[in-house]
């Protein structure tokens, strides 16, 4: 700001070319940094997408590796062809890297996403993207609240591990319609 002020004392900011220049850089400013943000990424949050399945494949992978997880679903929409699996918070002891850092409490959720991306029109058979999303947060402290902390490298082993399982079974389940 204090360039701004020493243009202004100096009343060249009343000259329109100068006040173009400065107006454009600010602009230029403002959403290039806009850009670099990386738009609505959380660093608490891993995503991924999996691959593609029928309807039934993407319910049948996605209960199975819920289950081999521990996970229970506490809520699932259905939007035409679109499902959104959402499971409750769960409960973890901290990954070694997570003690360090002084974290003394662990919960976890997974979303998992089917979109329609190409329907076959002379079959009728009808592909979907599969998107993973695993989320954390923390306590560091018994007594704390819960907090949305960037992951640590263990965390996004352990949601990266889950994304992989899941396309494993989605590529090797045979397409059911």
């Amino acid at each position: 700001m204090a360039p701004l002020f020493i243009l202004w004392g100096n009343k060249m900011i009343n000259n329109g070319k100068t006040l173009k220049i400065i107006l454009i850089s600010l602009i230029c400013l403002v959403i290039s940094s806009c850009a670099g943000s990386g738009g609505l990424t959380k660093p608490n949050r891993h995503m991924a997408v999996v691959g593609e399945g029928s309807y039934y494949n993407f319910q049948s992978s996605a209960e199975k590796i819920l289950d081999r997880y521990h996970y229970q679903v506490y809520r699932r929409e259905e939007y035409g062809a679109r499902l959104y699996l959402e499971t409750e918070w769960k409960d973890h002891k901290p990954l070694e890297d997570e003690f360090d850092l002084g974290i003394s409490h662990v919960q976890t959720r997974l979303i998992i996403e089917a979109r329609p991306k190409m329907r076959d029109e002379s079959s009728s058979r009808a592909m979907n993207t599969v998107k993973f999303s695993g989320e954390v947060l923390v306590r560091l402290g018994p007594m704390s609240d819960w907090k949305e902390l960037a992951m640590t490298p263990s965390r996004k082993k352990y949601f990266k591990q889950f994304a992989d399982d899941l396309k494993l079974d989605l590529r090797s389940s045979i397409q059911k319609f």
